[in-house]
C-alpha cells in the first residue's frame, strides 16, 4: 500500500486559509493511513476531505468561511 505524506500548509489555497479557525487536524500513522480531526473529535478522512472542499469552494467563490460546519450523521428509527 502506498503511504501518505503531509504537505507542509495543507490548509492553504491560492495563497488564502481554508482553515483560518485552525480547527482541522490530520495526520498519518505509524500503518500510512490518515487520521483527522474537527474541532478536537475524531472524524474519518472522508469527513475531512468534505470540509476542506466546502472551505475551498467558499474561498474560491468569494465567500466567507462558515465558523461551524454542520455534519449530518444519520437517524435512528424508534422502535414501537
Amino acid at each position: 500500500m502506498a503511504e501518505l505524506s503531509l504537505a507542509t500548509n495543507p490548509h492553504n489555497y491560492l495563497g488564502k486559509d481554508i482553515d483560518p479557525e485552525k480547527t482541522l487536524t490530520h495526520n498519518v500513522n505509524g500503518n500510512g493511513e490518515a487520521e483527522a480531526t474537527y474541532k478536537g473529535k475524531s472524524i474519518n478522512y472522508m469527513e475531512y476531505i468534505d470540509i476542506i472542499e466546502e472551505n475551498t469552494n467558499d474561498v474560491a467563490s468569494g465567500r466567507k468561511i462558515k465558523s461551524s460546519i454542520g455534519m449530518f450523521s444519520g437517524f435512528k428509527f424508534k422502535k414501537k
